[in-house]
Parts: C-alpha cells; sequence; structure tokens
C-alpha cells in the first residue's frame, strides 16, 4: 500500500497548478454561457431535423469545446496568481 501512496504523491506534486480566482470566476461563466449557446443550438437542430441523435451529437460537439476551451491552464487563466505563505517547520522536543 505503501508504493500506491508514494505514486500518488509524486503525482500531485505535478498536478499542483497556481490558484487564480478570478480566471476561475471568468472561466466558469463562459463554461455556462458556451454550454447555453450549444444547448440552445442543439435544441433548435434536433427539433428541425427531428433527430435526438443530431441534438446530442451537436451538444456533444459543444461540450468538448466547452472542454478544450477552460480545462488546459493558459496563461491567460493565471493573471492574477495569490501568493501562498510558506510553512513553518517547528520542532517539537520531548
Amino acid at each position: 500500500m505503501d508504493g500506491v501512496n508514494e505514486i500518488l504523491n509524486e503525482v500531485r506534486k505535478h498536478l499542483v497548478l497556481p490558484v487564480d480566482f478570478k480566471a476561475q470566476e471568468r472561466i466558469e461563466k463562459l463554461a455556462y454561457v458556451i454550454l447555453g449557446i450549444g444547448a440552445v443550438t442543439s435544441f433548435g437542430i434536433g427539433f428541425v431535423t427531428q433527430s435526438l441523435q443530431n441534438l446530442l451529437v451537436c451538444f456533444g460537439g459543444f461540450f468538448v469545446v466547452t472542454l478544450i476551451v477552460t480545462l488546459p491552464p493558459y496563461s491567460c487563466y493565471k493573471k492574477n496568481q495569490l501568493k501562498w505563505v510558506q510553512p513553518k517547520v517547528m520542532e517539537i522536543k520531548k
């Protein structure tokens, strides 16, 4: 079990990304807008073609576009990074 914990700790070290709350708020709004436009467009296409498959494929495409736009840590999303306080190590004497 210790081997699994070591592997997970190594993965966590590489996945730590800086936090930028303003960018997170912007990305959340952008995701809602893209998905909203996708839902309306997909409904329209599905209604006109009378095909549930076309509706789902169209919305799936908008979902993939949303993932591509919002998930990667682009540099425009890292403008207001937080400054973290460095932890202090204290020795406890017995």
